[in-house]
């Protein structure tokens, strides 16, 4: 991504890139948000919220913008569309966003408007029901009964400050904070408050905290970015088993996947 359009690598091996502008079909050539779905769609909000585009690996389309600020919007497996939106949470079908309340979502507005412009991490679980990872609660909102459901408290699950939340390929589901991460059996829908969370923290001599999204790789490992004491940042792992010694990571790095051959 970059303030021309999008990029998408094609043929990476040898080297060959493809870019998408707006002569390509992109409703604006600056992108604010980028997303990418388990679907394989690239979602790509534009500047204000004038705009969402779409990318499917062969075409570019775009829908309508609706209530949406310049929030990522998130696609689920079954094609679920959502995004968060002022108050609360906006689902796109029958080709129109539906805005629901969210009192946790309002809340920490209210509470931290500075921060919830970092924009919350959703993860649609099924149709009518998205989870909303706020930084102190994960929460399950209902859109059709209009109700959320806290599932667990930061204060309570031993992570310290939420930060990330991912669906493996097997589907169960990851949550990360700042002192490492847990994982919950799932299918996502069934998530309950009593749902067990199996809790993987960082060693506790490093003193590194959890800053970036958090990505899965072919092997099951998770790969993100965490910051020490002293604002260093460093690269860590986790290989479903253990944490493995960090890598120092260049200044300013804002996420880290593992790619290829491991690297």
């Amino acid at each position: 991504m970059w303030a021309g359009g999008v990029c998408g690598a094609c043929l990476a091996a040898a080297g060959v890139w493809r870019r998408y502008g707006v002569e390509d079909g992109l409703a604006d050539a600056i992108p604010v948000a980028v997303t990418v779905s388990p679907r394989g769609n690239v979602w790509v909000v534009h500047p204000g919220g004038r705009a969402v585009s779409w990318l499917d690996g062969f075409n570019v389309r775009a829908i309508s913008v609706g209530p949406l600020g310049n929030y990522p919007v998130y696609e689920s497996r079954s094609g679920q569309i959502w995004a968060l939106h002022g108050d609360g949470v906006a689902e796109y079908r029958a080709e129109e966003w539906h805005s629901y309340l969210v009192p946790e979502v309002r809340a920490e507005r209210e509470a931290h408007p500075l921060r919830i412009l970092r924009a919350v991490p959703l993860l649609p679980a099924e149709r009518d029901r998205v989870l909303v990872l706020l930084p102190e609660q994960l929460v399950s909102y209902e859109a059709r009964r209009r109700r959320s459901l806290v599932l667990r408290r930061a204060s309570d699950a031993g992570l310290g400050r939420f930060v990330d939340i991912l669906q493996t390929r097997e589907g169960d589901l990851w949550v990360a904070g700042a002192r490492g991460v847990a994982k919950l059996t799932g299918p996502v829908r069934r998530l309950t408050p009593e749902t067990a969370w199996e809790v993987r923290l960082m060693p506790e001599e490093s003193q590194h905290q959890l800053v970036g999204r958090i990505h899965e790789d072919e092997e099951g490992g998770l790969t993100s970015v965490a910051e020490a004491p002293d604002e260093v940042r460093v690269v860590v792992h986790f290989d479903g088993t253990a944490w493995q010694p960090p890598m120092l990571a260049p200044p300013g790095t804002r996420g880290a996947w593992r790619g290829t051959e491991g690297t």
